[in-house]
């Protein structure tokens, strides 16, 4: 009872030690999951501020003027503040007091949401260029204090795009005059500064086609985006040219022309495969690429290949997003209202209304309603038709500045609703207001395509079309050039050859014999070196095996010690009983005698059954240690599985006794016999137990908190075979040296510590047997090695 309440007492103050320990450790957990985030941020624009905030995922956006979140100023425009901020990802922006003073970029778009991964404490540095509410007194004050003629196209392009691309800040005459003042100035800065404005001046000229498409004159719009597509040609970069040529296309979809829009998008599209795929420009314009096709193939009625490219997804980030959901599911609804499927295409013009909400754009809620206003009449229903599309008629009259900021004409949107209106008060019996409106969308579709313009369409698609021809014949010609400058060189080249050649063969022709003599002797040397090199590697692999047998002999040992242990004693205990029975005969205690021989007789028992199952043990090990003959034999996977799980780990624990693991068998019953090799496929086990037995040692050595070194052995009926799976809770294997561990003499331990044949050993034995061997391991994780065996090999 002492001893049961002893041990009770010691489990229970291990019990206490090691809670007490968790709640120690506990804290010092907490407190490592919190890091100091320190911010600083740079204040690029003209006007300074004191009160200026930070926002993010830390405090679930919060945009109020919490001056928990003021940064603290630090001299020189700079700003500061330090958080205790949790690990993990993190996004954040700045703002004044609200989001409508939230930062911008300098040409007015939403800056990407800073994303930044917390794992200790940092320092994070930013830059805001411009504050929402004050994109243009803030940048016209710096074009006032700018001095180089490169600083203020810059800022003249950056303006002329605000005023011309945002709808709440729109302004014709004012973004015309900025973006002609970008060009004007640019004509007057000299050549060497070219490099460095390209891309602005490409911007301005875009911010001018885009005005002009909004006042309905393409041919000024094609013009310009012509002189685009020349530059970036001329710089040759995949990106902007490929965002010239559906510019391009963008302004032939515009008059309606599909099989030059078509051309130019196709242009696009197979620009873009140049651009790294990864990057978030080519994302964002293959989104732009896949609508704009899709765009042209349902003006040609093409509707499968339009719902092949709309159906692809849209990528940017929330704000482009949702914009380019707004437009695909406009254009989906036309899609399935063209397929005659009207369920499909009503819900796709909701949803574009839903999602363009946030975004809003004239032309998407304009072509939902006049989408579903169609709906309406093929069902029959012409009051609704009509109720809806006078509904798109009224978007398109009171958003003139939102259409024009997306380089929309409104009488070219307004003349397809008036002939729709048109024949519907004509299907329905009311021919006054049928003529009033097609006497309307014939004026206005009369202003938009008149002869004149499309004869400046004419003219200008035939000079791009022979400037094109122009390129391609110098191209042919510089071509020609070349190549015949290639063939003259090449006579030349070869005449120098033949000279050079026979040189040499007259000098090699007096060097020939001394040369063979050379490569004689060095053939020697070469031969005696392989002869040393497979010498060595012999006594390696023969090292190896020896390892692998010192390992199994540890093994034998400790498994015959308990037996012998057994032997010994009773031997011991016999010997004294046997004096006692001497004693007790010459007292003439017969009875005594008697029970102490019975005694004497089952300690004799003993002994023989524990000599017995040592001779059985050392015979079985033998079994398995023995040099192999080669011969395959019909072998319980199970059973030899288990007797080298146990030799394995009691060798190990021969050469290091610290050490321990937790030991998983887990065999599948009634596994069928596998006609092998048992000590060669025994040997492939051995060595991948005492890699998992290493791994687990290395990492229990770490003290890791809560780590315990398991190793599982187990075994797996597959139906068309046996498998044998080893599997640890090691440091597993790097990815970029798992491939390489089945090489030979490749090893990860230290020098002195593996030959690096196991592996390779165990590789070709498995093979040799018709079978494979497999690893999966997870960094940190663990590894697990399965060897796969078929009944038959």
């Amino acid at each position: 009872m002492l001893a049961v309440r002893s041990v009770i007492s010691q489990s229970f103050m291990s019990v206490m030690r090691k809670f007490l320990f968790l709640l120690c450790l506990f804290p010092a957990l907490y407190a490592t999951s919190q890091y100091k985030v320190r911010f600083i941020l740079n204040e690029n624009t003209a006007i300074p501020h004191d009160s200026i905030y930070i926002t993010g995922t830390f405090n679930n956006w919060d945009s109020t003027a919490n001056n928990k979140y003021l940064m603290q100023p630090l001299g020189n425009r700079q700003y500061g503040i330090t958080l205790d901020l949790p690990a993990g990802d993190m996004r954040y922006k700045f703002h004044r007091g609200s989001w409508l003073s939230v930062e911008k970029e300098l040409d007015g778009n939403e800056v990407f949401d800073r994303n930044v991964k917390i794992n200790s404490d940092t320092t994070l540095t930013a830059r805001v260029d411009n504050w929402r509410d004050q994109l243009f007194v803030d940048k016209k004050l710096k074009l006032q204090r700018e001095t180089s003629d490169t600083g203020r196209v810059k800022l003249l392009d950056a303006i002329a795009r605000n005023y011309g691309f945002f709808s709440e800040f729109f302004n014709i005459d004012s973004a015309q005059y900025y973006a002609q003042e970008t060009l004007k100035l640019y004509q007057e800065i000299s050549a060497s500064d070219e490099t460095s404005l390209w891309e602005d001046l490409g911007s301005s000229r875009e911010v001018l086609a885009n005005l002009f498409s909004s006042l309905g004159n393409y041919p000024r719009a094609l013009e310009l985006r012509f002189e685009n597509l020349r530059v970036a040609e001329k710089r040759n970069d995949p990106l902007y040219l490929a965002d010239a040529f559906r510019s391009i296309s963008n302004t032939y979809l515009s008059i309606k022309d599909y099989p030059n829009a078509l051309r130019y998008a196709r242009l696009s599209y197979t620009t873009l495969k140049s651009l790294p795929p990864d990057t978030e420009a080519y994302q964002h314009m293959k989104w732009l690429s896949d609508y704009q096709l899709a765009e042209c193939f349902y003006g040609l009625n093409d509707l499968d290949s339009s719902l092949f490219y709309i159906s692809q997804p849209v990528n940017g980030n929330l704000l482009t997003a949702t914009s380019g959901m707004a437009f695909k599911s406009l254009l989906l609804g036309d899609i399935y209202r063209s397929k005659n499927q009207p369920d499909s295409a009503f819900r796709n013009y909701r949803n574009a209304i839903f999602y363009n909400a946030s975004v809003y754009s004239a032309v998407v809620n304009g072509m939902s309603l006049l989408g579903i206003s169609k709906l309406f009449r093929n069902a029959g229903q012409p009051d609704s038709a009509i109720a809806y599309a006078r509904s798109a008629f009224s978007v398109y009259e009171n958003n003139l500045s939102n259409l024009q900021s997306w380089g929309e004409n409104k009488d070219a949107y307004v003349a397809e609703v008036v002939f729709t209106l048109s024949e519907m008060y004509k299907a329905g019996g009311q021919p006054d207001s049928a003529y009033k409106y097609l006497q309307m969308a014939t004026v206005l579709k009369d202003s938009l395509y008149n002869n004149e313009k499309l004869r400046q369409f004419q003219v200008l698609d035939f000079n791009e079309t022979a400037r094109v021809q122009q390129l391609e014949q110098q191209e042919r010609i510089t071509a020609e050039r070349y190549r015949n400058r290639i063939k003259i060189y090449g006579l030349i080249g070869g005449l120098v050859a033949f000279l050079v050649i026979a040189f040499v063969l007259y000098r090699n022709n007096r060097q020939k014999q001394q040369s063979n003599q050379e490569l004689t002797e060095q053939k020697g040397k070469l031969e005696e070196t392989l002869q040393e090199l497979k010498s060595t590697q012999a006594q390696l692999i023969q090292s190896e095996k020896m390892a692998g047998l010192g390992e199994l002999t540890a093994g034998i040992a400790h498994e015959i010690q308990n037996p012998l242990n057994f032997v010994n004693n009773f031997s011991e205990v016999n010997i004294e009983m046997v004096d006692e029975l001497q004693a007790e005969l010459r007292s003439g205690n017969m009875e005594e005698a008697l029970a102490i021989s019975n005694d004497i007789k089952d300690n004799s028992l003993k002994i023989n059954h524990h000599g017995r199952r040592a001779d059985s043990i050392v015979k079985g090990m033998l079994q398995h240690t023995r040099i192999s003959t080669g011969q395959k034999e019909l072998t319980d996977i199970n059973t030899l599985c288990d007797e080298y799980f146990r030799l394995a780990y009691h060798g190990l624990r021969a050469k290091d006794k610290s050490f321990n693991a937790t030991l998983k068998a887990e065999f599948e019953n009634n596994l069928q016999l596998v006609n092998i090799v048992p000590q060669d496929i025994g040997r492939v086990i051995l060595n991948l137990l005492n890699n998992a037995f290493y791994s687990v040692n290395v990492k229990s050595r770490q003290h890791i908190p809560g780590y315990e070194p398991t190793v599982t052995l187990s075994t797996k009926n597959t139906g068309k075979g046996v498998e044998i799976i080893v599997k640890d809770n090691g440091n597993g294997i790097p990815d970029d040296l798992i491939d390489k561990i089945f090489q030979p003499f490749f090893t990860t331990k230290p020098t002195g510590q593996g030959t690096g044949l196991g592996l390779s050993l165990s590789y070709d034995i498995v093979k040799a047997h018709g079978g494979d061997i497999k690893v999966r391991s997870t960094e940190a994780l663990g590894t697990e090695f399965t060897v796969i065996l078929n009944p038959g090999t």
